[in-house]
């Protein structure tokens, strides 16, 4: 006969179960005696909980009775899952944790325990909190400087295409997602070489200009798990104002000459 109990201990899952309707342990196993950093407390009712245990929202507000997975699930009667919970350790730690609470009944159905499993998510908190810091810092970027980021698949149709770059062509962000560049300048002279240039493996840098915008592009391969090329991802900066001063600038220089040369 397998032992539940020794399943319990020494899964790396924390473990506690909660009497009804008072909330007092029933039985907590090492792991989650190891996410709390301390003992479970006998006797402690379910309203104690924040305070005994440093049970917070990510606020750091101490977490509403109510909303804790035992509480919702005494109140639902149905499993519930929780995920914004930090733990204040009496060490100073700070511990994100994930819980997931389910209902023990009696044979006769009612719900006499409630069972909540505890996983420490600290590492992938930070991991998204960081992500999102990167993402917005990006977007800040895209959505500001005269950059348009772009991509396609294999076939050419368009799964990726932001930034304030766009602009100067007419479209938004997002605009040309689903769209088949091949299809959308079959009569351009140069980009649809230049994707098959790039659905080929090879990575370089190109002007285009494309109606009067004009852009210096980075355009490489994307390339899946097992190396193939699944499509292309490109960068392409702005340069339609700089490419008009140069101009300006090239013919008032010839002008200068030419007046120079009739004065002579």
């Amino acid at each position: 006969m397998v032992d539940l109990r020794w399943i319990l201990e020494t899964l790396p899952v924390g473990v506690w179960v909660g009497k009804v309707p008072t909330g007092e342990v029933a039985y907590a196993n090492p792991e989650f005696r190891k996410i709390l950093g301390m003992e479970a407390v006998e006797g402690a009712p379910i309203g104690d909980a924040p305070a005994v245990y440093g049970i917070c929202d990510r606020s750091g507000r101490p977490y509403p009775v109510e909303g804790l997975p035992y509480s919702r699930v005494v109140a639902t009667g149905a499993p519930a899952t929780v995920d914004d919970i930090v733990l204040h350790r009496a060490d100073g730690r700070k511990v994100d944790v994930r819980a997931f609470a389910y209902p023990a009944r009696d044979g006769a159905g009612k719900v006499t325990h409630v069972v909540v499993a505890f996983l420490d998510i600290t590492q992938e908190v930070k991991a998204n909190v960081e992500r999102e810091k990167t993402e917005s810092r990006l977007a800040l970027a895209v959505n500001h400087a005269p950059i348009a980021v772009w991509s396609t698949d294999r076939a050419g149709i368009v799964t990726l295409s932001e930034g304030a770059g766009l602009e100067s062509m007419g479209v938004k962000s997002g605009q040309l997602v689903g769209q088949n560049l091949f299809d959308l300048y079959k009569d351009h002279p140069d980009i649809p070489q230049y994707l098959r240039r790039g659905l080929a493996g090879e990575s370089f840098w190109y002007t285009v200009r494309v109606g009067e915008a004009v852009y210096d592009t980075w355009l490489m391969p994307i390339r899946d798990a097992s190396g193939a090329i699944a499509g292309v991802a490109g960068l392409s900066k702005d340069v339609s104002e700089i490419r008009k001063l140069q101009a300006s600038a090239i013919q008032n220089d010839r002008a200068i000459a030419l007046g120079t040369l009739a004065a002579s």
